[in-house]
C-alpha cells in the first residue's frame, strides 16, 4: 500500500463506514424490534 496511500485511506474509510452502518442497524433493530420491519433492511 506504499504506492497507493489514497487508495488505502479510501478503502479503510469505506470499511469503517460499513462497520458503522452495520452497528447502527443492529442498534435500531434491537431497540425497536416491533416498530421496524426487518424486510425493509434486506
Amino acid at each position: 500500500m506504499k504506492f497507493f496511500p489514497r487508495l488505502s485511506v479510501i478503502f479503510s474509510f469505506r470499511v469503517n463506514l460499513g462497520k458503522f452502518h452495520l452497528r447502527f442497524y443492529d442498534i435500531v433493530l434491537l431497540s425497536e424490534p416491533r416498530s421496524l420491519d426487518y424486510e425493509t433492511f434486506k
